[in-house]
């Protein structure tokens, strides 16, 4: 089991997404992120079968902290 893992990683680990890549500039911080479209894409083109799930809170697809803000999490399979 570890193996496939260590598998699928370094297989997405390998892809380059330099070209890819936004940037935002919050003016205290630059910060450069993939979009989860793009990233959802290459994940799908080398692995078919892969799912998501949005888990929910409160009926919710996202929670608020004060600190840092909305948050949506996912699952991964």
């Amino acid at each position: 089991m570890a193996d496939a893992k260590k598998n699928t990683f370094d297989i997405l680990n390998a892809v380059n997404v330099n070209e890819h890549t936004e940037t935002k500039d919050t003016g205290k911080v630059k910060l450069t992120y993939l979009s989860w479209a793009w990233a959802w894409s290459e994940v799908k083109k080398r692995f078919p079968d892969a799912q998501y799930e949005i888990i929910k809170f409160n009926g919710l697809p996202y929670v608020y902290d004060d600190k840092t803000g909305y948050m949506v999490y996912t699952t991964v399979t």
